[in-house]
């Protein structure tokens, strides 16, 4: 699968609350963001690397996200888990 990283954050995953994620980028610059993952087994741990488009960290709203099932990522609403052994790609299903 093509990694799209174009407009995206690294953020690294520090503590986990219920969906409430707290983040931190390369510059320090702390987020706070409510994930829910549907349709995967798969989860956001401490200590992973997420990549999330700029613009939705603007938004104060839960996201949600499900697995990717295609090579083609042209959709600004992806999340890419990096984990220490792969990549895990999901799409924005609604808010």
């Amino acid at each position: 699968m093509v990694e799209r990283l174009d407009n995206m954050v690294k953020l690294y995953v520090e503590k986990i609350d219920n969906y409430d994620y707290y983040l931190r980028d390369d510059k320090s610059n702390r987020y706070i963001l409510n994930i829910e993952l549907y349709n995967t087994m798969e989860k956001i741990e401490i200590s992973d690397i997420i990549y999330i488009d700029s613009s939705l960290l603007k938004i104060n709203i839960p996201l949600s996200f499900e697995l990717l099932n295609s090579n083609k990522i042209n959709d600004t609403e992806i999340l890419i888990i990096k984990k220490k052994d792969k990549n895990i790609y999901l799409r924005r299903i609604y808010g």
